[in-house]
C-alpha cells in the first residue's frame, strides 16, 4: 500500500480549560494595479479596527510570485503607530503563522493595517511576466492575522453551538 506522504494535520488538545477563542481577521485590499516592470509597487492592506480592547497574537501574510515585502502596523488611538512584523525578503512559497513571544494590546479604536511591496521587474526571479500590467487575481495581499478580546472568558461563558 502506497501512502501519499502530500498531507498531514496535526492537532494539539487543550491540557486545561479554554478561556478565549482566536479570531482571525484581515487587513487586505484588491486595488491592486501594478504596472509592468514596476520594482517597487506599494499597496496598503484596509485597516481593520479593533470595536474592543484586544491583543494581538499571530501574522500569516499571503502574497503571490511578485510579492516582495510586507509590514503589519497598529496605529492607537493616541495616534501613535508601531510595526509589529516585518518581512522584508518575502516569499510566496514560505507560508508561515508568525506568532508572538508575548501577545500586543490592541485598545479598542486600534487600527492594524499592511504595508506591501511588490517586484513585478525582470530582477524578480518568480515573475512570471515583467511585461504584463498585473491586477487582483493574479496578484493578492491577504494580510491575515489572530487576536482574543480581552473581556473574553469563556470558562464563565456558556456556549451554544447552533
Amino acid at each position: 500500500t502506497h501512502v501519499d506522504p502530500g498531507t498531514a494535520f496535526a492537532f494539539k488538545l487543550a491540557s486545561g480549560p479554554v478561556h478565549k477563542i482566536a479570531y482571525t481577521a484581515q487587513t487586505s485590499n484588491r486595488d491592486i494595479d501594478i504596472p509592468p516592470g514596476e520594482a517597487n509597487y506599494e499597496l496598503r492592506g484596509q485597516p481593520f479596527e479593533f470595536s474592543q480592547d484586544s491583543h494581538i497574537i499571530s501574522f500569516m501574510p499571503r502574497m503571490n510570485e511578485r510579492g516582495k515585502t510586507v509590514r503589519y502596523v497598529l496605529r492607537r488611538p493616541d495616534g501613535s503607530e508601531e510595526v509589529l512584523l516585518d518581512v522584508p525578503q518575502f516569499h510566496y512559497g514560505w507560508i508561515f503563522t508568525y506568532e508572538l513571544a508575548e501577545p500586543v494590546p490592541a485598545p479598542a479604536g486600534s487600527q492594524l493595517y499592511s504595508i506591501a511591496l511588490w517586484d513585478n521587474s525582470t530582477a524578480n526571479p518568480h515573475n512570471p511576466d515583467a511585461s504584463a500590467r498585473v491586477g487582483y487575481g493574479p496578484e493578492i495581499l491577504n494580510a491575515y492575522f489572530e487576536y482574543t478580546l480581552d473581556a473574553q472568558d469563556l470558562s464563565r461563558e456558556q456556549i451554544s453551538l447552533k
